[in-house]
């Protein structure tokens, strides 16, 4: 796992990037950006507007129907979220030193690099995922963008899992846990046959690529693991 040692500067980070994959990936996360920002403006500048210009067709439609001042509010907070995510994008390239930084993208390029539904690369060292807008249930352990090597990975499942609190079981996924990066909820779909070949996949080339991983949601894996991740769901 990554050290403090290894850690560059935010903006180091963010400039280093060379990669055509990453930058079109970050460039979807720009169009959110300035997206919900420019929605959230527009609609606030027309109820700011209507009311200095005493516009009565305008404040009529402001004031008959909250659907503008839902969708202004409601822009402005997408405009945050995205805005968060960057920040925690670029966050976690900067836990990477340029020479593996320089690691990452190359094999992130190579043609053999495993690819998966919502952006996640299984590369010749490095299980990375890339940012990707899902709608569906997630908790705090799902991760937007994440990279991390295999050796730093102790123990993988996937099984049907949805809000852990609310025990709601109506995804399927692929959770990784180790010491250094908790756990992790690294593919998240829902339950179909297509996308439990998806998750039977990765636990594969996981399993292949980290020999010494655990697999499966086991009761010798929970024995070995108890206490180490917090279980809700099953």
């Amino acid at each position: 796992m990554k050290t403090a040692g290894n850690q560059v500067s935010f903006f180091r980070a963010w400039g280093r990037i060379s990669s055509k994959i990453v930058k079109k990936n970050l460039s979807v996360l720009y169009l959110e950006i300035i997206g919900s920002f420019l929605i959230g403006a527009i609609l606030l500048g027309l109820i700011a507007y209507s009311i200095v210009t005493h516009n009565q067709v305008l404040i009529d439609i402001v004031s008959s129907s909250n659907f503008v001042i839902i969708i202004c509010i409601a822009a402005f907070c997408a405009f945050i979220r995205f805005f968060i995510e960057f920040i925690k994008y670029i966050g976690n390239l900067k836990n990477f030193s340029d020479f593996d930084y320089a690691i990452i993208e190359e094999e992130l390029d190579r043609m053999n690099t495993y690819k998966f539904p919502y952006n996640l690369y299984l590369t010749e060292n490095y299980i990375i995922k890339l940012h990707k807008m899902y709608s569906g249930a997630v908790s705090k352990e799902d991760v937007d963008t994440f990279m991390v090597k295999y050796t730093d990975v102790e123990w993988e499942y996937g099984d049907i899992i949805g809000f852990e609190s609310a025990k709601i079981k109506d995804n399927i996924g692929v959770a990784i846990y180790g010491k250094e990066i908790g756990k992790k909820v690294i593919f998240r779909a829902h339950n179909n046959d297509a996308n439990r070949k998806y998750a039977d996949q990765i636990i594969g080339v996981i399993a292949m690529k980290n020999p010494n991983v655990k697999v499966g949601y086991t009761e010798e894996n929970r024995i070995l693991f108890e206490g180490a991740v917090k279980q809700n769901y099953m």
